[in-house]
């Protein structure tokens, strides 16, 4: 019997891709503790997002591994909360 959940996992590494394939131009801005303004765009929080998960997997980050956040709430913990999940982790803060 199919119900009305999804048919694949609700995970980062899915959104992650889903925002950089529909919202790739749409911009993100975010306040840095120092209180000046960060403008970029879904496709480059995608981008390094993916390339912080391949780093860390090449540092040897195994699925199940925990990474502590001490970033304050800005783009940079953005990138880590994704980019960690990615490679299997799991950001805690």
């Amino acid at each position: 019997m199919r119900g009305t959940m999804m048919d694949f996992p609700l995970t980062l590494p899915h959104l992650l891709e889903r925002n950089g394939k529909l919202f790739s131009r749409v911009e993100i801005v975010s306040r840095k503790p120092d209180r000046s303004i960060e403008r970029g765009t879904y496709g480059d929080f995608c981008r390094r997002a993916r390339s912080l998960a391949a780093g860390l997997t090449q540092l040897g980050l195994q699925r199940g591994d925990r990474v502590g956040s001490m970033m304050w709430n800005h783009s940079g913990h953005l990138d880590a909360f994704f980019g960690v999940s990615c490679a299997g982790g799991f950001c805690t803060r």
